[in-house]
This record gives C-alpha cells, structure tokens and sequence, in this order.
C-alpha cells in the first residue's frame, strides 16, 4: 500500500504556487523568514504559521483552489487512476468507496495527492 505523507516541499508547493499564500522557513533556532516578502519573525509567531495540509480545512481549501483554477476533472481523473491501481477491481462497489477515499478518510493523503499532481502538472 503507498504511504501518502506530505514533505515541507509539497507543503511549500501548494502554500506559494497553489493557495497564494507565504512559506516561512527558519533561518536560526529563534527566527524564520517569509520566502515571499523576506520579513523575519519571531520562531514562535513562524511555527503556527504554515500549513500542515493534514486537517480537513487545509484539504478543502486545496480542492477549491484546483476547482476555481479549472483544474477539478484533470485532479479528480488523476486521483481516481491511483485509486483505481491500489484497489481490488473486481469487487462491484470500487466505484462507490472512491469518493470516501478522496474526501473522507485522509486528509493529508488527499494533499499528498493534490501535490503531486501539481508536479506533474508543472505548476
């Protein structure tokens, strides 16, 4: 069975290139710097700041993003080709567990996913 677990590069890719928004990286034990706008802050204020894509608001934030961009049917056909290779095919109600395995049961798998298909997608 394929691990789904999200590294600081996926995260990174779909804070700046997907949601718009900052990364912070650290740059000593009490610092970290905006990647975007180069503004340091305090450690502590830059730790609660990046996303873990591994909650469910972090997840449909992505999916409406990949929605709004026009992105949704070349995601969903993505997702459901992984979907489909990790599954028992012959069993009658496949079709039916996808959309629970998409949105229902890992939200850092459904990231992970969306992440991926990012990068292959050049973005």
């Amino acid at each position: 069975m394929t691990e789904y677990k999200m590294t600081d590069e996926m995260r990174k890719r779909l804070t700046e290139e997907l949601l718009g928004e900052c990364w912070h990286e650290p740059i000593s034990l009490t610092a970290c710097t905006c990647q975007r706008t180069g503004i340091v802050n305090s450690y502590i204020h830059c730790s609660n700041m990046n996303r873990t894509f591994t909650t469910d608001a972090n997840m449909m934030a992505v999916f409406r993003k990949i929605r709004d961009v026009g992105k949704w049917s070349e995601f969903d056909n993505f997702c459901y080709r992984i979907y489909k290779s990790g599954v028992f095919t012959q069993t009658i109600d496949y079709i039916i567990r996808y959309n629970p395995w998409l949105f229902l049961d890992n939200p850092e798998r459904a990231c992970c996913l969306a992440a991926r298909f990012l990068e292959g997608q050049g973005t």
